[in-house]
């Protein structure tokens, strides 16, 4: 999942929570909808690899889990969305720094082209 894909499904979320508490606040002049009609209005088509912020937050919780960091374990769920939506850019972050480290170091294996040369020299020397 690309970062491009995780932001842009952390910001359709926070638009919806955002509209939500707009019409929460606003006078309603219609009836309310039933629970199924409000069930069915949430549910919108997903693009493959895309996360809701509660997978997003289930995902830092494991992570918290697996390092043994109670006091992030305890918090993620009580942070409202705009603190989780930082944490999350911190996580997606740390994730890309990390695969991209990982790129360029195997990206370096074995001894440089200087260093390689002078040991093709060395082995002509031999024969």
């Amino acid at each position: 999942m690309s970062r491009r894909e995780v932001l842009k499904e952390m910001m359709k979320d926070r638009r919806k929570a955002d509209q939500n508490r707009a019409a929460e606040e606003a006078p309603q002049a219609e009836p309310k909808q039933t629970s199924e009609k409000r069930v069915k209005a949430k549910e919108e088509p997903r693009q493959p690899g895309e996360l809701t912020e509660a997978e997003a937050r289930k995902c830092l919780m494991d992570k918290a889990m697996k390092e043994g960091d109670q006091k992030a374990l305890m918090a993620i769920p009580l942070e409202d969305s705009d603190t989780f939506y930082q944490r999350w850019l911190r996580y997606v972050e740390e994730e890309e720094d990390a695969n991209r480290g990982r790129a360029i170091a195997s990206g370096r294996a074995g001894p440089s082209s200087e260093t390689r040369k002078k040991l093709r020299e060395k082995r002509k020397k031999r024969r």
